[in-house]
């Protein structure tokens, strides 16, 4: 089953994706929203490296990014949701909740490189943080990255 998932518009349609829609039934919007995140952001990755996606839309939410968690995933250009997540994706979005924020704003994941350069690194007002499996994390100033100001309220 393939279900549509967002269309981007600037007054008019410029294009509208479909994804395979997932098996696993999911009451909570929020929880669903999170894990189709964590599956598209990290579904290759360690149980640590979902979790710590997951707490990144969180820090986002916690620090006005956006208002719910399903606006920070689908903010423009912001996250690459899948919503044919699996059980792990899902798994790591319930740990990611009980644990919460993790301060870290933006991340990257870019395994060929071996230092935490990014578009967003160069910039005094992003501070690299931590790496966790494929991810380099940094916490950036709330206006750091207009697109994130673009969220969909969901």
């Amino acid at each position: 089953m393939r279900v549509k998932i967002a269309c981007l518009s600037l007054l008019l349609v410029i294009g509208c994706s479909t994804i395979p829609a997932s098996k696993i039934s999911v009451a909570n919007k929020q929880l669903k929203c999170l894990a189709e995140a964590i599956h598209g952001e990290a579904r290759g990755e360690s149980k640590n490296g979902k979790i710590f996606v997951g707490r990144v839309v969180l820090t986002r939410v916690q620090q006005g990014f956006a208002p719910t968690i399903c606006s920070a995933v689908y903010a423009e250009s912001q996250f690459a949701p899948r919503g044919d997540f699996d059980q792990r994706s899902l798994d790591a979005a319930i740990e990611a909740k009980k644990r919460g924020p993790n301060g870290i704003t933006h991340f990257h994941s870019y395994p060929e490189k071996d230092n935490p350069s990014a578009p967003f690194a160069v910039s005094s007002r992003c501070d690299f943080k931590t790496k966790v499996g494929g991810h380099w994390g940094y916490a950036c100033q709330e206006n750091r990255s207009p697109a994130s100001l673009k969220a969909r309220h969901n």
